[in-house]
């Protein structure tokens, strides 16, 4: 096999695609090495720093925002925050509000893309994306509190999360055919539909964050920090990994994998020990 290692090409040479759109990732880890070692040579110029960059922030990104972020909870006041017994366990915390933050923007940031060759732009899509989540999920947050008191906190997020993953599966199947057949019309009508589309995708994700804030609230006041602080340390992180995910997967994947973590977060739903189970 050696032998026969000149035939592999140095750089990633896979084509383009509409799911995966990066027509300059011909990155390598391998060269990478090769021409950093022939730097004296002339070999940095054959180096695809754009993807190194990112990886580099995405790391930087994870240590400050560890510092700025998880530290402090760790050391404000942490005789209070974990407290024995606590009625709900800590580590429950954790992991649902950062799924649910982690999934949130890998959606978000998937949905852009896929808007973008709907609306041919991407500030238009940026623009009618970005305002459709977040006005539609804050509608949706502001109807959890009432629509909890019917269906029960977690009986409600599972209903969310369970209509998450029906919308966002069948907008992978219906938006290409969807698209190609409303593309002729002008752009403020796309725009229109766009937002008419996102609507109830963003709606039923508005509801998980606040229904098991609104449970920590009753029961365990004292973990309030720890959900905002790992929820803000899920969003500034994802969404450079939501963009590495594309690079190598595709945006099919990173949707995927949103709805298979918000599925995995209601069973760290953070309720009380004696009703863990789910």
């Amino acid at each position: 096999m050696d032998s026969l290692s000149f035939l592999r090409p140095k750089f990633n040479i896979r084509p383009a695609t509409d799911d995966r759109p990066y027509f300059h990732h011909f990155f390598k880890w391998q060269s990478f090495i090769e021409a950093f070692q022939m730097r004296g040579q002339g070999g940095m110029p054959l180096i695809e720093w754009g993807y190194v960059v990112l990886v580099m922030t995405f790391l930087v990104t994870l240590i400050i925002s560890s510092l700025l972020i998880l530290l402090p909870l760790s050391l404000l006041n942490p005789g209070r925050v974990i407290e024995k017994p606590a009625p709900i366990k800590r580590w429950r915390v954790l992991l649902y509000f950062f799924g649910i933050g982690l999934a949130f923007l890998f959606i978000e940031i998937a949905f852009i893309q896929k808007f973008h060759r709907f609306l041919h732009h991407p500030v238009y899509a940026i623009a009618i994306t970005l305002t459709a989540f977040l006005v539609f999920a804050g509608l949706g947050s502001l109807s959890s509190h009432r629509l909890a008191h019917q269906f029960g906190p977690y009986r409600l997020v599972i209903l969310a999360v369970v209509c998450i993953g029906i919308l966002s599966i069948s907008y992978l199947l219906l938006l290409e055919p969807l698209f190609n057949t409303l593309g002729f019309y002008p752009l403020v009508v796309k725009m229109l539909i766009s937002l008419l589309l996102i609507a109830p995708l963003a709606f039923v994700m508005g509801m998980p964050f606040p229904l098991a804030l609104s449970t920590l609230k009753a029961e365990a006041e004292s973990l309030l920090p720890w959900a905002w602080g790992i929820n803000g340390y899920a969003s500034v992180t994802s969404a450079i990994l939501a963009t590495l995910v594309a690079i190598h997967f595709g945006f099919q994947v990173v949707i995927l994998t949103a709805v298979l973590t918000y599925l995995l977060t209601l069973f760290v739903f953070p309720k009380r020990l004696q009703t863990d189970t789910p």
